[in-house]
């Protein structure tokens, strides 16, 4: 029983859309956020989950989204773990750790290497406006702004090229 003080945690699945396989199991405290940074980061990030990403948006196809449990902010760790070990048994899983803070990093480090994303991010004037622009499209999508068509023309634009337009997946 998740108390109504306590922060959620969500524990999700990354399915692949050919198989219907679980590929993927993670912690987030919003999945549909940490999944568009999964797309963002595929671009640039070389790990096993990432690569996966990288093929599947070759084909212009992206992972589905499946949230398996909400927990405890105090208790996920666990829940992770036992999730995990579960799907292995069946499922062929990138995942390099077996679940909880693993590897752990810390909130030092968390910042450092949200730092030194911006610093590439805005190293040219045309990245930095092109984040800039993004953004703005982002709000304006959330207010409510853009008909059905343009809508559907971003999710599109995001299903063929993920490492540009994740963040219009799901808008």
């Amino acid at each position: 029983m998740i108390a109504d003080n306590e922060a959620k945690v969500e524990i999700y699945a990354l399915i692949d859309p050919r198989t219907g396989d679980t590929r993927y199991i993670g912690k987030a405290n919003n999945s549909e956020k940490r999944f568009k940074s999964h797309l963002r980061d595929s671009r640039r990030r070389k790990t096993p989950v990432y690569c996966w990403i990288q093929s599947l948006s070759k084909e212009g196809l992206m992972p589905r989204l499946v949230v398996l449990e909400f927990c405890n902010s105090s208790n996920w760790q666990e829940t992770e773990k036992r999730i995990i070990a579960e799907y292995r048994k069946t499922h062929s899983l990138l995942n390099l750790a077996d679940g909880g803070d693993e590897p752990f990093c810390s909130k030092e480090q968390r910042a450092a290497n949200g730092r030194m994303a911006a610093i590439k991010r805005d190293r040219t004037p045309e990245m930095a406006r092109i984040f800039r622009l993004k953004c703005m499209v982002c709000r304006a999508l959330k207010q409510g702004y853009g008909s059905a068509e343009v809508r559907a023309k971003l999710r599109s634009a995001a299903i063929r090229r993920p490492d540009l337009f994740a963040c219009f997946s799901h808008c």
